[in-house]
């Protein structure tokens, strides 16, 4: 699956470097246009998740 890594910001530089963005293969735009939705398995971790 297609997805984006943020990097760190370069030693002295006071921005950080832009994210690399990744396109949606063929296949991947297919599911969204028949589902309406992703599956992202281990996307959230379960501190992320949890409710109280």
């Amino acid at each position: 699956m297609s997805g984006i890594n943020a990097t760190a910001p370069s030693p002295g530089s006071a921005y950080p470097e832009p994210p690399t963005i990744y396109s949606m293969s063929d296949y991947e735009k297919f599911l969204f246009e028949l589902k309406g939705f992703f599956v992202i398995p281990n996307v959230l971790t379960n501190e992320e998740i949890r409710t109280e």
